[in-house]
């Protein structure tokens, strides 16, 4: 189980790394070529740690103990938990509730898209795998 949560929390740190190297290049293209470095080091710092949360709360969904729906609300609600804190206090949102607002619409549309993408494609793979049997 330790070696399963350290290797999701490296996946999810690969995948935080990623994705602030993205924003880095957003603003490299935008022509904002110096950054305070003590700004970047806490953005990134709060870009991995929510990449770690990303691949270490997937585990919940392994938890057969739970129905689908359980997994799915306790991940959201975690996910909203992590999430907001570190967005807010890192002024990746901006605190008003409007903004808070508009931003949790946007975050569960994401949310929910991923969700049933993967929901969709778990579901060919079972078919595929029954196939076979």
């Amino acid at each position: 189980m330790i070696v399963k949560l350290l290797t999701r929390s490296f996946a999810g740190l690969g995948f935080g790394a990623i994705m602030m190297l993205i924003f880095l290049f957003i603003f490299y293209v935008q022509g904002i070529e110096e950054i305070n470095l003590s700004l970047l080091l806490v953005n990134m710092i709060g870009s991995l740690f929510i990449g770690m949360y990303w691949g270490v709360s997937s585990c919940i969904f392994e938890n057969g103990r739970w129905s689908p729906l359980k997994q799915l609300v306790i991940h959201f609600i975690l996910s909203v938990l992590v999430y907001y804190p570190i967005a807010i206090s890192l002024g990746w949102l901006p605190l008003g509730v409007i903004e808070i607002f508009i931003s949790f619409f946007i975050f569960l549309f994401i949310y929910m898209t991923i969700w049933f993408g993967m929901r969709v494609y778990f579901k060919k793979l079972e078919d595929s795998l029954n196939k076979l049997l």
